[in-house]
């Protein structure tokens, strides 16, 4: 993480939980899953809204026909 800045954050979620996406992720701590998560949260809305502004250009279309 060279060069990110870090900040430290006091979060309230249900241990169950953060223990599962700990395991989903293969995360060395709960830190890090939660980073990763994220991580992979923020670049999905990136994949949607790139999507959305190539369905409204016309340049992408749905090849089965289905309408949003």
């Amino acid at each position: 993480m060279s060069g990110t800045k870090i900040a430290r954050k006091n979060l309230m979620v249900e241990s169950k939980k953060l223990q599962a996406l700990r395991k989903l992720l293969g995360s060395s701590s709960e830190s890090e899953a939660v980073r990763e998560a994220i991580d992979r949260t923020l670049a999905g809305e990136e994949i949607i809204t790139a999507f959305e502004r190539l369905r409204k250009r016309g340049t992408w279309t749905d090849r089965y026909g289905r309408t949003a």
